[in-house]
């Protein structure tokens, strides 16, 4: 996960500029599939700096129950909150204002089903200040042929719009994974696209 500093480094200038401003809330949206590797890499965000920066972070996790869980203790020193949404259909106007005047958040990150449509979201009212400035996408290497298989049409509508597409789990295949990323590419020629090995290690040359 070594490449989402770049990304967390980045992203915090411009959410700094607009602070100062006027009042902004950045919504991070992480999509994938369940045990894609969300939870982890939300973890890795938050580890390395998201929740201490601007005050109070809201995680919404509207995911089905996976093997990996958040540790207490590292939201807790970070100042996240952590609301378990357990469907994104719950995930309403109505229900993100609610945790507005409840938190009155500096961040927001939603873990998303990536078995839903990201398109619900656009629907949404978001409260006032809330903007979604990032969406990372999740996938796991070493399933993602059956993700093509059996949920082509829910690949698609996530990685349409995201910025990052994060395959982990890969093989060290290089044929295999240029493959990958030309169906990636396919849906959204802007998205950057990162493998990691097994261990974690970025494979590069890709």
């Amino acid at each position: 996960m070594h490449v989402l500093r770049v990304e967390i480094h980045r992203t915090i200038v411009q959410e700094k500029k607009k602070n100062m401003k006027e009042r902004m809330v950045p919504i991070t949206l992480v999509t994938g599939f369940l045990e894609s590797g969300k939870t982890t890499a939300i973890s890795q965000i938050i580890r390395q700096g998201f929740g201490n920066l601007f005050g109070t972070t809201l995680l919404i996790d509207a995911e089905e129950e996976g093997e990996e869980h958040y540790d207490p203790v590292l939201l807790k020193e970070k100042g996240v909150v952590l609301i378990d949404a357990d469907n994104p259909l719950l995930i309403t106007a109505s229900y993100l204002q609610a945790l507005e005047n409840s938190y009155h958040p500096n961040q927001v990150i939603i873990e998303y089903n990536g078995l839903f449509r990201v398109r619900h979201l656009d629907s949404l009212k978001l409260p006032e200040g809330w903007e979604i400035v990032r969406q990372m996408t999740i996938l796991d290497g070493s399933v993602f042929h059956i993700y093509l298989e059996s949920a082509k049409v829910q690949f698609e509508d996530m990685v349409q719009r995201t910025g990052l597409v994060l395959f982990n789990r890969c093989p060290r295949d290089r044929k295999k994974l240029q493959h990958f990323k030309e169906h990636v590419l396919a849906v959204n020629d802007t998205a950057q696209v990162i493998f990691e090995d097994e261990e974690g290690n970025i494979i590069s040359c890709i």
